[in-house]
């Protein structure tokens, strides 16, 4: 029997950092157990405590909050600390952040600890924000696999540096992992600390795109979870045609499983009576809106045609490091009717930097930057009115 109820909570919950219905990432998946395993092989072999680190950046929208959401649901056996860069230089933060999360395992009896030393820890004053871990597992025989959980990593900076250095070189004398999850430039930020100049190649996982296949898989789950009702065929074209609104990127995807269900509350269920070209006229209107919010309140939104120019012609080149964008957005500027605003002094660099703030372009596995989401390239494009052959000589 279709579940209304469900699909309607689909719907009303909107755009959100959990994937109910998760789908995909084997790769990185496999990178956050590759490092687990060697952070737990040291410890049981008695190497000295060193810290592993991962680094999961992308674009806004590309799944990587939902990505470390999926690995505290499906890692029970393991400590998850969720902390912000702010608690990593002020230790009554971090304090406050890791006791809340110790607490809530306890509760869950996914942990033992004494909660004693729970309790102790409010009333000490601590000098550094790392010896937080230090205090409460001192003297522990069963220290389970620890993993402190950073979102928006992008804005690590020099004042952090002192903790994290800690932790990592193993100074709190616990075997710790770093999951570290931020935009395109999280990479930059950590290495420019003194001592995380040289991270390991596979420390750094760069998302992008889901396949279209997984896209399906996601609504297949979907489908099945909400009980929609159609035969085989209609079932696997349907979860086929919404998977593709989704151009492979998380975020439109949940806005075409949004918009179908939002179908299929109206049809009662039934998939042969949905109204497609509906669905993907709601998808659009929700992706293009995203795209909208993605510039909101910036100089790429004062500079629409100019932010169009350089992701347009970006989309052409082969391979781009940042001098090159910066060199890109400088011709651009240069370029008297892609400027509305002729009398403001605007730096490349600065234009460069607030399109990767923003998600507009990212930097790829090859290290080379790109445009992020190339339907956004087309939104930019159409609102524009730019020729689909546009570029500017580079």
């Amino acid at each position: 029997m279709f579940d209304a109820a469900q699909a309607t909570a689909f719907v009303e919950v909107g755009d959100r950092d959990v994937a109910l219905q998760f789908s995909g990432r084997d790769r990185e998946i496999q990178a956050f157990h590759d490092c687990l395993e060697r952070v737990r092989v040291g410890a049981k072999v008695g190497l000295p405590p060193r810290s592993m680190i991962r680094i999961y950046q992308g674009a806004p929208g590309c799944g990587k909050t939902s990505l470390i959401n999926q690995l505290v649901f499906t890692n029970t056996s393991v400590l998850f600390l969720r902390m912000t860069a702010y608690s990593f230089n002020n230790a009554e933060r971090f304090a406050e952040s890791a006791t809340a999360e110790i607490q809530r395992a306890i509760d869950k009896e996914a942990i033992e600890l004494d909660q004693t030393k729970l309790d102790a820890l409010a009333k000490v004053r601590l000098n550094e924000a790392s010896d937080v871990l230090s205090r409460l597992f001192v003297g522990s025989t069963n220290v389970p696999p620890i993993v402190i959980c950073v979102d928006e990593a992008q804005i690590f900076e020099m004042k952090h540096g002192r903790c994290l250095s800690d932790i990592c070189s193993g100074r709190t004398g616990l075997p710790v992992m770093l999951l570290l999850a931020g935009l395109t430039h999280t990479q930059a930020a950590v290495t420019s600390i003194p001592g995380f100049s040289d991270l390991p190649r596979d420390s750094v996982i760069n998302m992008g795109n889901l396949s279209d296949e997984e896209c399906k898989e996601s609504t297949l789950m979907l489908l099945t979870d909400i009980d929609a009702h159609g035969d085989s065929g209609e079932i696997e074209s349907v979860a086929e045609r919404t998977g593709s609104l989704a151009y492979g990127w998380p975020q439109h995807l949940n806005c075409a499983q949004t918009a179908l269900c939002d179908e299929l509350l109206r049809v009662g269920g039934e998939l042969r009576k949905i109204d497609f070209p509906k669905v993907v006229k709601e998808t659009t209107s929700m992706r293009e809106e995203y795209y909208a919010d993605r510039i909101w309140g910036t100089m790429l939104l004062n500079e629409f045609r100019l932010t169009a120019a350089v992701a347009l012609t970006l989309s052409k080149m082969p391979k781009v490091d940042f001098s090159q964008l910066e060199d890109l957005c400088a011709k651009c500027l240069a370029t008297p009717d892609l400027v509305a605003r002729r009398h403001v002094n605007y730096d490349p660099g600065t234009i460069a930097q607030e399109l990767i703030r923003r998600g507009v372009i990212a930097l790829n596995d090859e290290g080379s930057y790109e445009p992020s989401i190339p339907s956004m390239v087309t939104w930019l494009r159409e609102r524009t009115e730019l020729p689909e052959h546009f570029s500017i000589a580079t």
